[in-house]
């Protein structure tokens, strides 16, 4: 087992040390392995894209499903060069819109909790952000099964100071750090899997549900709300915009973040349909069978 750890980590260190343009040809070798070899997930995506774009010709959707492989593919080997990237390659590759924003709360003394989708290379815009932020930087994450992988994953995160910690800490976390400052980034679109934490809505034509948690946060501690649209701007490229939600979320309506959220959210995904995370099982979950449960 130590030697296969040992075999596993000198091949990730190699990634890590790759030049940009043999990473994008190892990732084209990597599309042909997983989409005409393996089809991890093909059916799922397939299905996302029929249920959430009906008006899409057959045609249409394939192309989106194609690049969103293409996409996945340069994603995960960009994550595993992570551990040999410099600053420089960041500002080079990442684009930021209005970010002002930004300043702006930090100058009003406000922290922020940033919402994001499985967009782009959420790995790659985390990093950044804490780079560039006069915010400390925090970002809720889930562990990864396998512990090799979870520890690597979680080193290659926590540069610029950056502080990851599990996602089920975050009341404990913003509790404690309510008097700094702070910027925590959170993937809002994950399903929930208890009934009691879960928005309804439509979302990409379809009964969604959403995590409340967000905006209860931000409620208890009064933090502004930014959404934040990852998208690529071509391969290996990004841009990332900033767009408020709240900056006086107690005074907002019951469920009004979250469905905010979940418009800005549908709206970046119809602009950069290859950029989401179509393989996830978003919607195993349906209301109407919660519903029957709860009668």
């Amino acid at each position: 087992m130590c030697i296969a750890n040992y075999m596993l980590q000198a091949f990730l260190w190699c990634i890590s040390k790759m030049p940009f343009f043999l990473i994008y040809r190892l990732s084209d070798f990597l599309y042909l392995v997983i989409f005409y070899i393996v089809g991890y997930r093909k059916k799922v995506v397939m299905d996302n894209l029929q249920n959430s774009f009906p008006d899409k010709s057959e045609k249409e959707r394939r192309k989106i499903m194609k690049q969103y492989y293409h996409n996945l593919c340069d994603i995960m080997l960009e994550t595993l060069k992570k551990n040999g990237m410099k600053e420089k390659h960041y500002h080079k590759r990442i684009q930021v819109k209005n970010w002002e924003l930004f300043n702006r709360l930090y100058q009003e003394k406000k922290s922020v909790i940033v919402v994001v989708g499985h967009c782009g290379n959420f790995e790659w815009i985390m990093s950044y952000m804490s780079l560039i932020s006069p915010h400390k930087c925090y970002v809720t994450v889930r562990p990864i099964k396998n512990k090799f992988f979870d520890k690597y994953t979680n080193k290659a995160r926590a540069v610029f100071e950056l502080t990851p910690y599990h996602h089920r800490k975050t009341y404990d976390m913003m509790g404690e750090n309510r008097n700094e400052r702070t910027l925590t980034l959170i993937g809002g679109d994950q399903t929930p899997t208890h009934s009691k934490s879960r928005y309804w809505t439509r979302f990409l034509n379809q009964e969604t549900a959403f995590f409340t948690g967000i905006e209860k946060i931000a409620k208890m501690y009064n933090l502004a709300i930014v959404f934040v649209d990852i998208h690529h701007t071509k391969r290996g490229h990004y841009q990332i915009v900033a767009d408020l939600i709240s900056d006086d979320p107690q005074n907002t309506k019951r469920f009004e973040i979250i469905e905010s959220y979940a418009q800005k959210l549908e709206t970046a995904i119809i602009q950069h349909p290859a950029d989401w995370l179509w393989s996830h099982r978003r919607w195993k979950i349906k209301r109407e069978e919660e519903e029957i449960i709860n009668d």
